[in-house]
């Protein structure tokens, strides 16, 4: 008897015995999909999940890792979330396929159902500062921050000013919590004499005049 294409749940005949019992199952392997983590443990060595229980997870928690581990998936169909909670690297892979995915970080991969068919749709992705950070300007009026993404790929620093004024002479700066790989760009800014560096947002000093905008700063 065939069944569906991408999670194999089995047709039921119009004819055969214990429909309830073989729709009732399907159902369970629905909620089970849309709604289940299979946790992995690799705190002692390389892990692995079934096609069966890639078919009943919409993510995995690859848990433990203290040194570089690998995470060896079935093929598969669709889009699975994999969240590295350990401190070390875990490669994904599928056959000759593989992906780093940093400590820390979760990403979405798609499988096609072949034999090497992995690929990386979104991220990785880190969780960024959970609240605000304030600087208030030397002279009058504040610095609100944020760093909402510090992935390993993907990093982005928000700032806001409000009434922001430094006439001191010696210019503030803002240190991101997660370095930049490279010198970071600004793709908004209020502000066209701050600086960013890999590590440092700087802002201006001897300032005329107060000022109040958004300076956002984005990069690898």
């Amino acid at each position: 008897m065939t069944g569906t294409a991408n999670d194999n749940f089995t047709y039921i005949a119009e004819s055969q015995a214990g429909k309830a019992t073989q729709a009732n199952a399907a159902f369970d392997a629905i909620d089970a999909r849309l709604d289940s983590t299979l946790a992995v443990d690799l705190s002692a060595g390389d892990g692995a999940a079934s096609l069966a229980q890639l078919q009943r997870a919409w993510a995995i928690a690859a848990n433990g890792a203290a040194v570089a581990r690998t995470l060896t998936l079935d093929p598969f169909v669709g889009g699975r979330w994999i969240a590295n909670n350990g401190t070390a690297v875990v490669t994904v892979a599928i056959g000759s396929t593989s992906m780093a995915l940093p400590p820390g970080e979760a990403a979405l991969y798609e499988g096609d159902g072949t034999t090497n068919g992995l690929a990386l749709l979104i991220g990785p992705l880190a969780p960024g500062a959970a609240t605000e950070t304030t600087l208030a300007g030397t002279t009058a009026g504040t610095v609100k921050w944020t760093m909402p993404n510090q992935g390993a790929y993907s990093k982005k620093f928000v700032a806001w000013l409000t009434g922001y004024e430094n006439t001191s002479g010696t210019p503030q700066t803002i240190s991101f919590p997660t370095a930049f790989r490279q010198t970071p760009v600004f793709t908004a800014n209020t502000d066209p004499e701050a600086s960013a560096s890999t590590t440092t947002l700087t802002l201006p000093d001897n300032m005329t005049g107060t000022l109040t905008g958004i300076i956002i700063v984005e990069g690898p």
